[in-house]
């Protein structure tokens, strides 16, 4: 054990180190196979437009997302003109951020915990998290906004979990003022986490006022991303549907890491790893709040502002479940909150809650069942608590591996596919057009790095545009009229229609919208055109390819 402080929780030392870096060794491994061989979705695809601007374009790419990931975006752009666009440079950030929560998560253990067991064990389950894996191989912000998130909470509990009679840590409250705003200008998201922080300091008595002042130096500080975010409006999550069951659903499997859909297929594996999972957090839950409870009500001293030994559980208790209710609240009042991708900032609390109960299990079980079971007075020893608590983490472990295995096979939206499709069935006078435009985006992206791709690509009409341009086309639903249209399609013999996240007719009414143009489009393609074939590829978000042709070329439509 190492030394403790006067509240009752370890320090780190030399010998701690192995139990933080062992997790962050396997988040980073998790994480490279497929890298580079899954396609890049359309977010992506936007990504990577965005990051290969420069100057006043540049700020314009990140100013139309309403500032949402401005400091990933800043980064990212960094490394692609250090080491190129290729897909493990975009998608490596996002690796490192993975092995960094997964050892942020393993100190935090240690300094709620004070075991090494519970500390590697909650950072290896944080790093086996299929969700977390997912978004650590996405050339997206989200996995570094949850390594934010995590540092944030380390440096609270340096807050609140400071020795009594002594001023706070300056050095926890700047690190939790930087790392909360880190985790804002990368995700607007991360603030539904403040509540439950607050929270923290209050119940464990301290810290609470000058974390307020932080807060409000911090809120200074996110002004110009709060002009940023109301220039653009949340027009841009017109695609979030309303609270539902299956929005709901989706969200549990992410939270318990036993999926991630619609990314991945469910199988009857999700929904044993779902069940399984869903009843250890619960019996954490509940076991942590009653633990917790009776220290915290005890009556001391006001001069004693030092949490109770033992105490420290209901951060992570209060991160995963605060969170949850007020996410859920949220989006049942109308925010439009997409649960699937939020709910990911509460799985390192997920993690710490499952490695509390996992490796101190028999100490928890004992106080809970003792009396009332056995006879013995509380905290006797059961000697089967140790091997049942075992038992559960090495299948808890099984089926996150179970999960997470088949999770590298699959590509849920192939745009390297549909590109290479393309490419190699093209003829001449072939022209190309998507609907939304961000299509193009993922696309250009594999023309671009395909051996002579440019000169064989079709020649784009919707956008128009040269396959070398990477101009960000950013939730473009753009239905020309149809002499426009027609003065585009001037030499197009075939016309390859590609559509992606067209809107839906069971959506929102923007996406009834953007749907309706979809059938518009398509409508005055097939008086353009007399023949065309439908296809698709894809599954998470389904892309769509109809090949047009005149009647020329309609003897060999069939052939492509």
């Amino acid at each position: 054990m190492g030394p403790m402080s006067a509240t009752g929780q370890r320090r780190m030392r030399t010998g701690d180190w192995g139990v933080v870096i062992a997790p962050a060794l396997l988040g980073a491994l998790v994480c490279l196979p497929a890298l580079a061989g899954r396609s890049l979705w359309l977010d992506e695809g936007a990504t990577v437009s965005i990051v290969s601007q420069h100057g006043a374009a540049l700020w314009r790419g990140i100013a139309h997302d309403g500032g949402n990931m401005l400091v990933y975006y800043l980064a990212l752009h960094v490394i692609v003109g250090l080491f190129g666009d290729g897909t493990v440079p975009l998608r490596g950030l996002s690796v490192l951020a993975d092995a960094l929560s997964a050892g942020l998560v393993a100190a935090l253990a240690l300094r709620l915990f004070g075991g090494r067991c519970a500390a590697l064990v909650s950072g290896v389950l944080c790093a086996l998290s299929v969700s977390l894996v997912f978004w650590g191989q996405d050339a997206r912000g989200y996995a570094l906004m949850v390594t934010a998130a995590a540092a944030a909470f380390l440096a609270l509990v340096g807050v609140v979990d400071s020795d009594p009679g002594t001023p706070v840590p300056r050095g926890a409250l700047l690190g939790y003022g930087l790392a909360t705003l880190l985790s804002l200008y990368i995700g607007f998201d991360a603030v539904l986490l403040i509540p439950a922080e607050l929270l923290c300091a209050w119940v464990l008595r301290r810290g609470l006022r000058e974390l307020i002042a932080v807060l409000l130096l911090v809120a200074l500080a996110c002004l110009p991303l709060v002009l940023l975010a109301l220039q653009r409006g949340s027009s841009q999550l017109f695609w979030v549907g309303p609270l539902s069951l299956s929005a709901l659903g989706q969200t549990l499997v992410t939270v318990l890491s036993a999926g991630l859909p619609p990314n991945f297929h469910v199988t009857v594996v999700t929904v044993i790893a779902t069940v399984w999972a869903g009843v250890l957090v619960l019996v954490a839950t509940a076991l942590a709040l009653a633990d917790a409870w009776p220290r915290l009500a005890v009556r001391r001293p006001r001069s004693d502002h030092s949490p109770a030994a033992g105490a420290l559980v209901i951060v992570p208790t209060a991160w995963w479940l605060l969170t949850a209710l007020l996410t859920v609240a949220g989006s049942a009042a109308g925010e439009p909150f997409e649960l699937a991708r939020i709910s990911i900032l509460v799985i390192p609390a997920v993690s710490l809650l499952l490695g509390w109960l996992l490796t101190g299990a028999g100490q928890n079980l004992r106080a809970a069942t003792a009396p009332a079971r056995t006879g013995h007075p509380p905290g006797t020893r059961l000697p089967h608590t140790r091997g049942v608590a075992a038992t559960l983490l090495v299948i808890l472990l099984g089926l996150r591996v179970a999960v997470l295995l088949p999770s590298y096979a699959e590509t849920p939206e192939p745009w390297k596919q549909v590109a290479a499709r393309v490419l190699a069935a093209r003829q001449p006078g072939d022209c190309v057009a998507f609907y939304p435009e961000d299509g193009r985006m993922p696309f250009a992206y594999y023309v671009q790095h395909t051996p002579g791709g440019s000169a064989r690509a079709p020649r784009a009409v919707l956008p128009v545009a040269a396959w070398s341009a990477r101009t960000p086309h950013v939730e473009e639903y753009v239905v020309p009229s149809p002499r426009r249209l027609g003065d585009w399609l001037t030499g197009c013999r075939r016309l390859w229609l590609i559509a992606s996240h067209q809107g839906s007719a069971h959506g929102t009414p923007t996406s009834v919208h953007n749907a309706a143009g979809y059938r518009l489009l398509e409508a005055v393609l097939s008086r353009a055109y007399l023949a065309h074939r439908a296809s698709a590829e894809g599954y998470a978000a389904v892309i769509h390819i109809t090949l047009y042709a005149r009647p020329a070329a309609a003897r060999r439509a069939g052939s492509a």
